[in-house]
């Protein structure tokens, strides 16, 4: 049950003696009854914990300053939350630290909710992991010769490992404070951007992690071993309504490299809000990030000797929570049977091809977007029309690409006309909206490619693709957007770091052009890009370059500004585009 959120409400109103603690006793018990379970495992996110604020600690009568709120709330908030999984059927949860564990990214220098750090976690593990009878860490038996947790680290208690049966289960927190004093933001190697705390695992703590694992696999009575956190390590992932924290390094990182070099089976995360299994590229481990918002979602994992199964749900039913009904949307089933491990996957838990385009727009059909089921979104409450910029949209582009419907463009105003491949093309003047509800895929440093068709008459500055922030102005982050202006590509990385693309002719030309942009490695400086003109390769000209570090939480869109936070009195030269696009692709 990643990213649940469901314990906020009692940080200030504990105990069970409230309609909010009943409905979702009754929530949980439906689950454990029809779909069973030895324990939960819950990769954090389990409340909102902005516990910090002023207007919160006001709120607490004995609370002088926002450590003792932060104790407090968090006292409220786990205690309740374990008593209510108790009486549900699940005396086991194992709950790894997320960002809202700790008040939520990211983490200025010095300022309260930074300061109340230590106070999170004490609060966190107090209520979760000590025995209430004997006041003892609850588990303390070692892996082999490992400890159970990394004693004398700020992660102990917080980090750990347990056997169940014939699995290994660690669970990690990987929210690493580099620094008191200053913001860890390293845009060259693209890591970090989250303030003082940043998502890693380093120095004793990794040393910790790699024993323990060492441990689980040279003994020959532990067949599985999954490990728990709440960052994802690999890129990209679908992506909703999320500050999209990550893992420092992605694959790179010296924690994925451990857990490849003992046969991790399965790293869990959530932090997201939506479903995304990846397979490493050197060996059989998997990433499995999913989803469990308010419960409307949630996977049930199945374990024997040789085979891991494991199964998502979504719910359905009338409300927009506490249906008590769910569906089966995914399965994904390793089998160590023989040999050579076997990995089949189908639905939201489908393995993610990287060799194909994650986005796809052909522009050849258009459908209603109540026809087009996002699973994970909500229950039945299917919606039939978005505003996108005060215009109404009830209708969307399909995504061909291995993103799937998550990735579908909202769009209105969109004509067809005759395409360059297949039969259409889309045809946008200034009233056409095309944006993607879903963040990303772009993210930090990771490496993206695109490409397009387009065709336009026009002088205007006009936008072709643009990704900017979800909120706020992102200017610690950069944007990455495409525009035409009288016939020439320009490529902003933010106001003032612009690509031009240098041409022997004026591409607004009324006929269709190519253009193709990648980045040829992780950060790649502005200037590294690669750019590609009716198949040719492109001079360009780069005004204060700087390496890429896209803005985590962005969205994309065609012909506009879309679902950004971008204003256009930021940018008040670019207009929205009049002209036709074909055959969109993001690689």
């Amino acid at each position: 049950m990643s990213d649940w959120h469901g314990a906020e409400y009692f940080a200030r109103f504990p105990g069970k003696d409230t309609f909010f603690y009943q409905m979702k006793l009754q929530e949980l018990k439906y689950v454990n009854e029809t779909y069973g379970g030895d324990f939960v495992l819950m990769p954090g996110d389990t409340n909102d914990g902005n516990w910090f604020t002023e207007k919160f600690v006001e709120k607490f009568s004995d609370a002088d300053n926002p450590q003792d709120a932060v104790l407090e709330a968090g006292k409220n908030c786990y205690v309740t939350m374990r008593d209510m999984f108790y009486e549900a059927g699940y005396e086991r949860i194992l709950v790894a630290i997320g960002d809202h564990e700790l008040g939520d990214n990211g983490w200025k220098p010095n300022d309260p909710k930074t300061l109340s750090v230590s106070q999170y976690r004490e609060s966190f593990v107090r209520a979760l992991y000590f025995d209430r009878e004997t006041d003892q860490y609850m588990y303390k038996e070692k892996i082999g010769d490992a400890p159970s947790t990394p004693w004398h680290t700020e992660f102990r208690h917080t980090s750990f490992a347990l056997r169940h049966k014939d699995t290994l289960i660690v669970t990690v927190d990987n929210f690493y404070q580099v620094s008191d004093d200053n913001d860890f933001f390293d845009p060259k190697q693209g890591i970090g951007g989250n303030g003082v705390i940043t998502g890693d695992v380093v120095d004793k703590h990794l040393v910790w992690f790699e024993r323990v694992l060492s441990e689980g696999k040279r003994d020959p009575s532990i067949k599985h071993i999954f490990v728990q956190s709440h960052l994802p390590v690999l890129q990209p992932v679908r992506k909703l309504n999320s500050s999209s924290m990550f893992i420092d390094r992605a694959h790179h990182s010296q924690f994925w490299k451990i857990m490849r070099k003992y046969d991790v089976d399965i790293y869990f995360a959530g932090e997201v809000h939506a479903y995304t299994t990846t397979r490493d590229t050197e060996s059989n481990l998997l990433q499995v990030v999913t989803r469990s918002n308010r419960l409307n979602s949630f996977s049930k994992v199945t374990v024997s000797d040789d085979i891991i199964r494991i199964e998502a749900f979504n719910e359905i039913g009338p409300k927009q929570t506490g249906n008590m009904n769910y569906t089966s949307n995914g399965e994904l089933v390793i089998d160590k049977s023989s040999a050579e491990t076997k990995i089949t996957s189908d639905g939201v838990l489908e393995l993610l091809d990287l060799q194909q385009p994650l986005i796809h727009f052909d522009f050849e059909k258009a459908v209603q977007i109540e026809k087009r089921k996002a699973y994970g979104l909500s229950s039945e409450l299917i919606t039939k029309e978005v505003t996108i910029r005060g215009t109404t949209a009830s209708l969307v582009s399909p995504n061909k690409g291995v993103f799937g419907v998550l990735y579908d463009a909202q769009i209105a105003y969109l004509e067809t006309r005759p395409g360059v491949y297949g039969n259409m093309s889309g045809r946008f003047d200034s009233s056409t909206q095309m944006a993607i509800t879903a963040m990303g895929p772009l993210c930090a440093g990771s490496v993206m490619s695109y490409s397009l068709w387009f065709s336009t008459d026009q002088p205007d500055e006009m936008i072709l693709v643009h990704f900017g922030p979800s909120w706020g102005n992102g200017d610690k982050f950069n944007m990455m957007t495409l525009t035409i202006d009288n016939g020439t590509l320009k490529l902003y990385a933010n106001k003032s770091s612009i690509l031009e693309v240098q041409t022997s002719s004026k591409l607004n030309d009324a006929t269709f052009h190519h253009v193709a942009i990648s980045m040829p490695h992780q950060s790649s400086l502005l200037s590294e890009l690669r750019v590609f003109v009716d198949g040719l390769a492109a001079q360009i000209l780069v005004e204060y370059d700087i390496p890429l570090f896209f803005v985590p939480f962005g969205k994309l869109s065609l012909g506009g500004l879309g679902f950004s936070s971008t204003s256009q009195s930021d940018f008040p030269q670019w207009k929205t585009f009049t002209g036709e696009m074909d055959e969109f692709m993001l690689w």
